[in-house]
């Protein structure tokens, strides 16, 4: 019997060259075992070992979602595609300035457990476990804050892919608002944001992923809870100093058994997500601790919520710019 073989074009690799441009060329000569194991960890985090074909890809220009077609470097790095494997998808740039600021408070003696809210598979928490094991800090814990829902496996059918495209192809505001609003009310696994008062950003990145649906890639990566426990156990480090918290940030942080914080990254995206982190675990940041923000200056939400509260508790340490879309600053 014939048996009918195709041929699957491979793809292309990035050049080595452009590991360099970015930074990631060869570690200096005389790299210890730290410094050699925490960049592996960084770039098994994001997946460029494997360069997994993102679902979409932000154009910064344009303000604009569109479908992955292929792996790119550039856009890995500064956090600005949805990989479909990767264990973060916060970037390089994001992930060197956790390390920096870890590291900072480790050798200063602040103390504090660290903690981040918004985790996806838990990509940064992982790496701020492998810098604390790799630092033989046994006493901090790493808190693991999320909803922990997980990401659809499965196509939707075409006829809803068409559907939800069509619908969000309709360009007028008042129209996609009212659009975000049904798709909210009737969301089962509650994948939408729980904003009660949507920027325009939010909404138009909303449809701009939904006019895209039909081509996009399904995520591979498991982000139930079980799941990135699974992933820290994947790189050997899941243990009595990881804490998980599952549920909404208003639930769950005020319930966290913790006393301070070195190290807060919140990654909520929303108004109502990042106050409620804001108001739970600042007051707990020791002095010389460092507060990360996620998507500060791509999500006005976000930004809002950051601005409010620094104004109303009288917050003045200058907010340090990460990369196109983080920040972070030190408490005094």
């Amino acid at each position: 019997m014939a048996v009918k073989t195709t041929t699957r074009k491979a793809p292309r690799s990035t050049p080595p060259a452009d590991y360099v441009k970015h930074g990631l060329g060869p570690l200096p000569d005389g790299s210890d075992g730290k410094a050699l194991y925490l960049d592996l960890v960084k770039r098994a985090v994001v997946n460029i070992l494997y360069e997994d074909v993102p679902s979409w890809i932000f154009d910064r220009t344009n303000k604009t979602i569109v479908a992955g077609t292929r792996f790119r470097l550039d856009k890995r790095v500064t956090g600005e595609d949805g990989p479909t494997a990767a264990h973060t998808m916060i970037g390089l740039k994001r992930l060197d300035n956790i390390q920096q600021c870890l590291e900072e408070v480790l050798s200063n003696g602040v103390p504090g457990d660290v903690i981040e809210t918004g985790v996806l598979a838990g990509g940064a928490t992982i790496f701020m476990r492998a810098i604390l094991k790799a630092n033989g800090d046994t006493t901090r814990r790493v808190f693991v804050c999320d909803s922990f829902v997980a990401q659809p496996t499965v196509a939707a059918p075409k006829i809803v892919s068409y559907a939800l495209k069509a619908a969000a192809s309709i360009d007028d505001r008042d129209w996609q608002r009212g659009f975000f609003r049904v798709l909210q009310s009737i969301n089962p696994v509650k994948a939408l944001p729980d904003a009660s008062d949507p920027s325009d950003e939010l909404v138009h990145y909303t449809m701009q992923i939904l006019k895209n649906g039909d081509r996009m890639a399904i995520p591979t990566r498991d982000t139930s809870l079980s799941g990135v426990r699974s992933n820290f156990a994947r790189y050997g480090l899941l243990d009595e100093q990881v804490v998980f918290a599952k549920g909404y940030f208003s639930e769950t942080l005020p319930e966290l058994d913790a006393e301070a914080f070195s190290l807060i990254r919140l990654d909520g995206d929303l108004y109502e997500s990042t106050m409620d982190c804001l108001e739970n675990l600042y007051p707990k940041l020791s002095s010389g601790g460092f507060c990360i923000v996620d998507d500060y200056h791509e999500l006005p939400d976000c930004r809002r919520a950051v601005e409010e509260y620094r104004n109303r508790h009288g917050i003045e340490e200058p907010i340090e710019a990460i990369d196109y879309h983080g920040v972070y600053w030190r408490k005094s």
